[in-house]
């Protein structure tokens, strides 16, 4: 949330930025909000995208989940999906609950790119009873950029593999580059529902 530029105070997260003199820089979540409300008043058919890659995935669906705590209504209406490659888990079981309700609720489709055994997208460590989770749509690339769908759940191995990568650099597949070849090289029926739904 800090990195979001987002201000607590004693009853949450304020809607408007407090002013300080001191700061030199606009506060991210405050600025983009503002630009966005600016951009989409000039035609009603604009339409955004968030995206973001590694801590700026995590951005990326925290900034939603503002909009919805705010009520943001033009905002949410526009905002075509959300799009994350490599991004670390972001909240508790309790806050992925919710997110899944209200990107239902506004019609926002949710996707998570993680490639072969990076381990950022493993981060904070999740166990079974509390801690961070996980919640969207995950497409998964193997190490050939062939896609797994919608539901894929980890195996033994890649979690091995994963720890492997704790000890040799380089081993946990964290590379930008691995996620645009996913994308251009991987095929767009992994964005299709699995037949058996």
């Amino acid at each position: 949330m800090k990195a979001l530029g987002m201000q607590k105070d004693g009853d949450g997260w304020p809607v408007e930025c407090k002013k300080d003199e001191t700061r030199k820089q606009p506060l991210a979540y405050y600025h983009i909000r503002d630009k966005l409300k600016a951009l989409l008043s000039e035609s009603e058919k604009t339409k955004y995208i968030m995206t973001g890659h590694s801590l700026g995935g995590a951005l990326a669906i925290l900034f939603p989940a503002i909009l919805l705590y705010h009520d943001e209504k033009l905002l949410l209406k526009r905002l075509e999906g959300v799009y994350t490659y490599r991004q670390p888990r972001v909240g508790d079981e309790e806050f992925c609950k919710f997110m899944e309700n209200k990107l239902e609720e506004h019609k926002i489709p949710y996707f998570r790119f993680v490639y072969c055994n990076d381990m950022v997208p493993r981060l904070p460590y999740d166990d079974k009873e509390h801690w961070y989770k996980h919640f969207g749509t995950c497409l998964y690339y193997n190490r050939h950029y062939d896609g797994k769908g919608p539901g894929y759940k980890e195996g033994w191995f890649l979690r091995v593999s994963r720890m492997i990568g704790l000890v040799i650099p380089g081993i946990s597949a964290h590379s930008p580059q691995d996620y645009v070849n996913s994308t251009r090289l991987g095929s767009s029926e992994i964005f299709l529902p699995p037949e058996d739904m």
